[in-house]
């Protein structure tokens, strides 16, 4: 299930964030290409079939998606780090309390 264990939701939060970032940019690069293209000329635009293709219609219609997660994880990111979306922290009191198997084992 995810969240659980040792890494949590936020290590896959931040593994997503970096995935759809990296996806955000290929397809930047992309458009860039496909720009570049149309200006030289028609005939190249029309003649490869690099738009037409299920790789790309992969990519364009994720592309959305993968933009809309990549903002709003942001904006929920400079929340955090802001202090705006975090309880206030609790300080610790000696002694510490451990769990129970801490103490059956130690």
């Amino acid at each position: 299930m995810v969240g659980r264990g040792p890494l949590g939701i936020e290590r896959y939060a931040y593994a997503l964030h970096r995935i759809t970032g990296l996806g955000i940019l290929l397809y930047f690069l992309m458009h860039i290409v496909v720009t570049s293209l149309r200006a030289k000329g028609i005939y190249l635009w029309t003649e490869g079939n690099l738009l037409y293709g299920p790789l790309f219609k992969f990519g364009e219609f994720w592309s959305l998606p993968a933009f809309a997660y990549h903002a709003f994880n942001g904006i929920r990111l400079v929340l955090v780090e802001l202090g705006v979306a975090v309880g206030k922290p609790i300080e610790p009191v000696y002694p510490y309390k451990t769990s129970w198997v801490c103490n059956v084992l130690f």
